[in-house]
């Protein structure tokens, strides 16, 4: 048992992963840069690669903002809630419920959607599953690098 309030520390190869602040405030920025390079991306490009591209980074925003709330899931959990997250936002466009929402409030085109496009859900599970790779690999070569420095702290 741990004396964290009873959540288990995260593990990556059974040492910690960065801390909680760390993590978080790696998360967010990283949010902040998806959100840049999806609007970017929806206002620059246009065409199949562009919406591939701009799917999988909505998979991966979703990812993010799961991680800053929920810092010690593993990657795996965050994934499979990032994917499920936008599956069922690309689902819930069968309803017309988004596109009436974005004829009152336009801005919600770019949250929601308005047409089911059953593709998307192969950009999704792609950039969960990307996202969750790379968040592996971070917090690795943090754990690597904090072992070389001499860093054993395991407080959040």
């Amino acid at each position: 048992m741990s004396n964290d309030g009873g959540q288990a520390q995260p593990k990556v190869g059974g040492t910690p992963a960065p801390r909680s602040g760390e993590r978080r405030l790696a998360l967010a920025v990283g949010a902040v840069a998806t959100i840049i390079a999806g609007l970017t991306i929806a206002t620059v490009f246009s065409g199949f690669a562009a919406d591939a591209t701009a799917d999988g980074l909505y998979a991966a925003l979703v990812y993010l903002l799961v991680g800053v709330v929920f810092p010690r899931l593993y990657a795996i959990v965050t994934a499979v809630v990032a994917f499920s997250v936008s599956a069922i936002i690309e689902f819930s466009q069968l309803t017309g419920l988004p596109a009436a929402l974005a004829g009152v409030f336009p801005p919600a085109r770019l949250v929601f959607g308005t047409t089911f496009v059953a593709t998307d859900l192969i950009f999704y599970a792609l950039g969960a599953a990307l996202i969750a790779a790379g968040d592996v690999l971070v917090t690795r070569l943090v754990r690597r690098l904090r072992d070389r420095s001499g860093d054993t702290s395991r407080r959040p």
